[in-house]
């Protein structure tokens, strides 16, 4: 078994993972099952301009929506986030199928609005989730394309079954079926229990709400790469909504037409992105992600380029493989980037912003191939969007790797020291990630007073390997070797050094910087209380227990 297949088998025999996955395949086949069912209930109703202007309507409310649901997750217990929002998806799209058998379309419209709306509450909050259950950055990637693949499963059952359900009974059958899907994941993920953080569940008023919603927009407005990635996933969005309305515009217009015919598009679509997630597992232990997002915008070029002039079904099969690839490496890749550059705190509602900036994209992007086909016609509005496509990702891709966002992440090896500290263990790998880009290595040779008693405190120790003694006052207090850590009392306290620290022997240890560590310590509650406790024990003098 190869290094990266071992890493990604490890992380799919976690519980709390097969859980998340098992309750999100379920969601992701009703995700795209169901929205192939309305656009292709519209576009027999009024063509494709009610099925370009209906997908736009039903996304601009999950565009407002989806911050706050998201917040939901940063709020209260993600897992519980996340069980309510599969059964309220559920419970509208039964609502859905209930009122297309009743002939009252206008109705239809609505609660298959209310679903799209509920659907911003689920992967937000599952992106947020994921590195809380994972260790390494090794583990993180590999979690998200774990992820990647199973919603991509769902994402090609969903066209296929859905297309099927079709062409042999209608759009009301397909709602139906989805309704009992998400009900199934709700069930599954009620039995996920999260315990890495804990949850501040107080009242708030709704003022505060919408402040700590803005929180996670201010975040982004002073991260400038954390924007391009952003805006990437924003891209990607009016791609999936311009394609999401061509497979049934194409169905109709290039081929013999129908449910069967849109359905293996959107096949297609979901093989190419169950090809993206594996292909994704190659950033599984390597830095960059810009090659994986330089080569989405490629395909996704040529696939609109080809499917200009193409008549043939396997043609455009083809090409709407493409599409998946492209999208899927896409949204796995910039899962990551966004989770290994986001402040933990904000984590759940950057992912909701991006959430909603996807859907309004997706809206957009659904109205805009609808105006641009009429206006131009079918072959040259897809040459048209190809160029359009490539010239903004190409750029935004190049934007993120000058802003410096494309780092290479931490070794295993600078991990799993963060991990083995008390006051570190508790945090996620993103904010260890994080942590590590400014941690410094230095090799201090015997004999040399790493810190000084009553000079001022600038940063924390991890001893890597090597020994130090620590004296009060000139009194001998301890000795401490490898896997012991001090310094944090002069940084918590912002008070002089109560000890020195004399290495005795060649001594190699990790330098934490006082911002970062404040930064890292004081976002997480529990790594708060350790370093609060180590002060409080210290104080009361018991010196031989503690830390400098």
């Amino acid at each position: 078994m190869t290094g990266r297949a071992a890493v990604v088998w490890r992380v799919t025999r976690d519980p709390q993972l097969r859980r998340l996955q098992v309750s999100f395949i379920g969601f992701s086949f009703a995700e795209h099952a169901t929205w192939l069912a309305i656009i292709f209930y519209a576009y027999e109703r009024g063509g494709v301009a009610e099925s370009g202007l209906l997908a736009m309507i039903q996304l601009l409310p999950a565009t407002l929506v989806a911050p706050f649901a998201a917040y939901a997750g940063d709020r209260f217990p993600p897992e519980r986030v996340l069980s309510c929002g599969y059964a309220a998806q559920a419970v509208s799209m039964t609502a859905t199928a209930i009122a297309m058998w009743a002939h009252q379309p206008v109705l239809a419209y609505v609660a298959a609005t209310v679903a799209a709306s509920c659907i911003t509450f689920s992967r937000p909050v599952m992106s947020a989730i994921l590195p809380a259950i994972t260790q390494t950055p090794a583990d993180l990637v590999a979690a998200n394309v774990v992820t990647g693949f199973v919603e991509n499963m769902g994402m090609m059952l969903g066209p296929l079954i859905g297309g099927f359900i079709l062409a042999k009974s209608g759009p009301a059958l397909v709602f139906a079926v989805c309704g009992i899907a998400t009900a199934n994941s709700a069930s599954f993920s009620l039995r996920l229990k999260l315990v890495r953080r804990l949850i501040d569940a107080s009242s708030m008023r709704a003022r505060e709400v919408v402040d700590a919603v803005w929180d996670g927009l201010r975040a982004l407005r002073s991260h400038a790469a954390l924007r391009s990635l952003i805006i990437l996933i924003s891209i990607g969005g009016v791609i999936r909504g311009l394609t999401d309305v061509l497979m049934v515009l194409f169905a109709e217009a290039r081929l013999s037409g129908g449910g069967a015919e849109a359905g293996a598009l959107g096949t297609g679509l979901g093989i190419g992105a169950v090809g993206g997630a594996v292909v994704a597992a190659g950033l599984i232990g390597k830095a960059r992600i810009a090659p994986y997002l330089f080569a989405s915008a490629i395909l996704c070029s040529i696939g609109f380029g080809v499917l200009g002039g193409a008549n043939a079904l396997a043609i455009a099969i083809g090409m709407f493989i493409f599409f998946g690839l492209a999208e899927s490496m896409l949204h796995v890749t910039a899962a990551v980037g966004v989770q290994r550059l986001s402040p933990d705190e904000f984590l759940a509602r950057i992912f909701g912003v991006s959430e909603g900036l996807q859907m309004a994209a997706m809206a957009m992007g659904s109205l805009l191939v609808s105006v641009i086909v009429r206006a131009l016609g079918l072959g040259p509005a897809l040459v048209v969007l190809g160029a359009a496509v490539l010239l903004s990702m190409g750029w935004t891709t190049h934007r993120f790797r000058r802003l410096g966002g494309d780092v290479e992440p931490p070794s295993a090896e600078i991990i799993d020291r963060l991990l083995k500290d008390p006051v570190f263990e508790h945090l996620a790998i993103a904010a260890l990630s994080r942590l590590s880009v400014g941690l410094e290595q230095i090799a201090v040779p015997a004999g040399v007073a790493v810190i000084t008693e009553g000079e001022h405190g600038d940063r924390y120790y991890l001893i890597v390997d090597g020994t130090v003694d620590v004296t009060i006052g000139g009194r001998y207090v301890r000795t401490m070797g490898s896997g012991a850590s001090f310094g944090e009392i002069a940084l918590l306290r912002d008070s002089p050094r109560t000890a020195t620290v004399t290495t005795t022997a060649d001594t190699n240890l990790f330098a934490v910087a006082r911002h970062d560590f404040l930064q890292a310590v004081t976002g997480h509650p529990r790594s708060m209380a350790t370093a609060t406790e180590t002060v409080r024990t210290f104080l009361a003098g018991d010196e031989n227990s503690v830390d400098p």
